[in-house]
Formats: C-alpha cells, sequence, structure tokens
C-alpha cells in the first residue's frame, strides 16, 4: 500500500499569512499604543493627586505659616518637593511616565550641589566657586574632595581655604586647616550639608543658590544683609555641626507656579504643571515658546489646581499672553 504524501505550504498560501498577520498587527498596533499613552497619562494625574494630598497634611501638622501667623496650603516653589517627598516617602510621584529623561531635571538642581556653591569673603574681596577645579591664587581654598560612607549613607567632604586634597591625613593635621564641609548625597530623599569643622576667626560665607548656607538665629546683626563684610558668616566654632537641606534628591518633571504660597485652597489657580522646568512668570513672553514644547500626554500637559482639580489642556488653552485663560487659568 502506498504510503499518502502531506501536502506542503505553497509559497502563496504563506505570503497570504503572512499579510494576514501584518493587517492584525497594524490594526492592534496603534490601539495598544493608546492604551499605554493613557496608563501613563493616569499615572500622571495619580502622582498630581498625590503631591496635593502632601500639600494638604503638612497643612494640617501648621508646618507651613507665614511670618503673619496666616497658615499656608502650600509650600514655596523653591522647595516644594521637599515636602511632597516628607509626606509621602517616596520620590516615584516626582516624576511624569512621560517625560524626557534627557530634560527632566534634577531636584537639587543640575544633581551636582557643588555647581550651586561657592566660597566668598568679603573682606579680601574673592569668591570661589567649589566646582572650579582650576581656581589658585591668593585667598584660594581647597578644591579636591574626600569620598566616604557612614551609617548616614555615601557623603564628599570639601576642605577650606588652603589647597591639599582631603584625606585622612587632611583631618589629623587639623591646626593647618579652616574647615571641612560635608554633604551627604540622599538622606531620606534630601541632600544634607553638614559644617563638620571651622576654625577661620574672618568672616568667610558659604553661598548656596546665592544665599548663606550656614545661618542661624544666634547669629550677629549683618549675618543676612548682603552689604554687610559679615554676611553668612560661618561663625568660627559656634556652628559646627550645623546641618542644612539642600534639597529633595532624584528627578523631578512637574513645576509649581510661582508664589504658591500665597494662595489658598478653591481658588482654581494653577498650582503644579505637568512640565520639566519651573512654571515660568506669565510677564516673560518666553513663556509662550516654553508651554508650546511642554505637551506630552497627547499633546496635552496636566495641571493641579488650587482646589485640588486636576485638568488636560493644550498649550495653547493656557497661554498667559491670551486674555481671555490670562485671569482664569494662570496665575502665578
Amino acid at each position: 500500500m502506498a504510503r499518502s504524501r502531506r501536502k506542503a505550504f505553497t509559497l502563496v498560501e504563506l505570503l497570504v499569512v503572512i499579510v494576514i498577520l501584518g493587517l492584525l498587527l497594524a490594526l492592534l498596533l496603534p490601539a495598544g499604543q493608546r492604551a499605554w499613552a493613557v496608563a501613563r497619562f493616569t499615572i500622571c494625574r495619580n502622582n498630581l493627586y498625590h503631591i496635593y494630598q502632601t500639600f494638604g497634611t503638612a497643612a494640617a501638622d501648621a508646618r507651613l505659616t507665614s511670618t503673619g501667623g496666616k497658615t499656608l496650603f502650600f509650600p514655596k516653589p523653591d522647595a516644594w518637593w521637599v515636602t511632597a517627598i516628607q509626606y509621602s516617602e517616596t520620590s516615584n510621584i516626582l516624576t511624569c511616565p512621560e517625560a524626557d529623561e534627557e530634560v527632566a531635571v534634577q531636584a537639587t538642581g543640575d544633581g551636582n550641589p557643588l555647581s550651586r556653591m561657592i566660597y566668598v569673603h568679603k573682606p579680601r574681596n574673592f569668591q570661589v566657586p567649589f566646582d572650579d577645579p582650576a581656581h589658585q591664587g591668593f585667598g584660594h581654598m581647597n578644591l579636591g574632595t574626600w569620598k566616604g560612607s557612614d551609617a548616614r549613607g555615601e557623603y564628599i567632604e570639601i576642605g577650606l581655604n588652603d589647597n591639599v586634597p582631603i584625606s585622612e591625613d587632611y583631618w589629623n593635621d587639623w591646626e593647618s586647616h579652616d574647615g571641612i564641609i560635608r554633604i551627604y548625597l540622599d538622606v531620606g530623599g534630601e541632600t544634607i550639608a553638614k559644617l563638620m569643622r571651622y576654625s577661620c576667626g574672618e568672616y568667610n560665607c558659604v553661598l548656596f543658590d546665592g544665599k548663606p548656607l550656614f545661618t542661624g538665629p544666634g547669629d550677629p546683626e549683618g549675618v543676612n544683609d548682603p552689604s554687610s563684610e559679615m554676611y553668612g558668616w560661618l561663625g568660627g566654632s559656634s556652628k559646627v555641626d550645623m546641618e542644612v537641606s539642600l534639597g529633595a534628591t532624584g528627578v523631578c518633571s512637574y513645576g509649581m507656579a510661582k508664589g504658591a504660597e500665597l494662595f489658598g485652597t478653591g481658588h482654581h489657580k494653577i498650582l503644579v504643571m505637568d512640565y520639566d522646568k519651573s512654571i515660568v512668570d506669565p510677564t516673560i513672553s518666553a513663556s509662550h515658546d516654553l508651554l508650546l514644547k511642554a505637551g506630552r500626554h497627547m499633546g496635552k500637559i496636566n495641571i493641579l489646581f488650587t482646589d485640588g482639580s486636576i485638568i488636560s489642556f493644550g498649550p495653547t488653552e493656557i497661554d498667559p499672553l491670551i486674555p481671555r485663560n490670562k485671569a482664569y487659568f494662570w496665575s502665578p
């Protein structure tokens, strides 16, 4: 009895199957992409809602108060992410899932706190950026760093007023060195600067973002006056072990409205935007161009308002230069 031979697929049949599969994939791919886009959009809105909740919790704890005693519902824009992290115990809510990693900014600026620090000696009239390894000259400070770690985490140390890299010998030979600043890179989601040692009696100052880094209630008059020789005075040994927060660590892809700490709930003003830079001043014409580049979620921008609502608009719909929207939507 002859054995039957199984008929193989012809080339035409294979091509037909491939075409059918290609058509199905072409139909399903846009639907899948849109589903993922909607999911990212939803995550972003949830982030904004959780941010709003952290502000409410902080206000309920009476930690956000003005000098006049009026309770502030929202933190100041220059450090709002610190509040968000402290009351959520995670930095995940600060990152939009559609944020471009290349343009998303660090909550601490550019991720390098040294780039925002300057050593100033007003009587001798010089100032030195901490991240300038090429600096040499009279009254210069040490620009080398010493990396280490302890129970609190990883840190870098900077020495003052000489040009010897930080080392164990630097610590042991204390009499010939003026001071040491230690910067913890991540302590509970924050970058912390600690004045480890300081003995110089002259009026030296460390500025961070243009403001004195180590100041306290017991400082003499003039410590906060830029025209005074005592501006930002480090205080000899009196401020040793003082710690100052330099802001939250991690990436932040949202921006907060200027002057938001003066807003009240229920006013329906822009509070936080799904926008990777601080919300720009509406009086600046460049706001228009920046907003046009800010749309992420299918061309929309998620906006958290002071009443807790979250609404999505196209960039041109919230353009502060458009009068019909300026009064209602845009109120930094």
